[in-house]
């Protein structure tokens, strides 16, 4: 049996696309990776925020965000997709209480261009809506 030309193109193209979604994006979000904190600003006071990227590998687990007392919960992200610099992440498996609420959301993160900082927001849409927001810095520890 002899392989037809255009079987061997539609295989070789359905391989490089499955290796590119299941290949971490090293390069273009290795200064994503590593521990960013901050503050979200509520009407009674600042709630400390911290956020572990380690992994950005479509449909992974790449980390936990974290909210500080009084909410004091952390919910796991989950990587979707990176679309114009800005990453998306899924919020799953929280810890309970407050975070009880993300389970389900997105958290968007846009880096800054010099890479020191990032602001997140959660549930955030591509139409711009957002429920929470603030910026992070990159932790130096």
């Amino acid at each position: 049996m002899k392989i037809q030309p255009r079987s061997v193109s539609i295989t070789a193209l359905a391989l490089l696309a499955f290796a590119c979604l299941n290949t971490p994006l090293s390069s273009a979000a290795e200064p994503l990776l590593g521990t960013w904190e901050g503050a979200v600003f509520t009407n009674s006071a600042p709630i400390g925020v911290d956020l572990e990227i380690n992994l950005v590998k479509t449909n992974t687990k790449g980390g936990v965000f974290h909210y500080g007392e009084p909410r004091a919960c952390r919910v796991n992200i989950v990587y979707i997709t990176v679309d114009k610099g800005v990453y998306w992440f899924a919020m799953t498996e929280s810890s309970g209480g407050y975070c009880d609420k993300l389970d389900g959301k997105h958290l968007k993160l846009t880096p800054a261009s010099d890479r020191a900082s990032l602001n997140y927001a959660i549930d955030a849409t591509q139409s711009g809506a957002k429920k929470e927001s603030a910026t992070l810095q990159k932790s130096t520890d």
